[in-house]
């Protein structure tokens, strides 16, 4: 009996830890990891937690990349990450207006990037991104 209770929880554990793998994605990738045509992944539905944050649709921003309308992106960054030697310039507006900031690394939650009384979260419009 002893056998058997051990055998069914070690099931549920494993069961519980392939749930959380594949609900949960694989977190954010490491700046460093990006390959060298990638400038910068951005990510829609934002979390504080590294292992969850980046699991939203992604879009893959490319090296010297102008984007001046992001369509379905518009307003829905939440999370980004900028390769090492690269810089994201984001807007609060389309067609590179409104006020920016320089993006670098691993960004988790825009929500905790200020501007003025608000935040970064969600409001990107538009985007620059180089590398050196």
């Amino acid at each position: 009996m002893e056998f058997k209770l051990m055998q069914f929880l070690f099931l549920v554990i494993f069961q519980v830890i392939c749930m959380a793998n594949f609900s949960f994605g694989k977190g954010c990738p490491d700046p460093a990891t990006l390959d060298e045509f990638t400038c910068a992944m951005v990510y829609k539905d934002a979390t504080d937690d590294e292992a969850t944050s980046c699991s939203g649709d992604s879009d893959e921003v490319i090296n010297d990349e102008e984007t001046p309308d992001l369509g379905d992106f518009d307003d829905k960054i939440s999370s980004l990450v900028v390769r090492e030697g690269c810089t994201l310039n984001g807007y609060w507006k389309k067609d590179f207006n409104g006020d920016e900031r320089d993006f670098t690394g691993l960004v988790l939650n825009l929500d905790h990037v200020h501007n003025g009384l608000g935040d970064w979260d969600n409001d990107i419009s538009s985007y620059k991104c180089k590398c050196v």
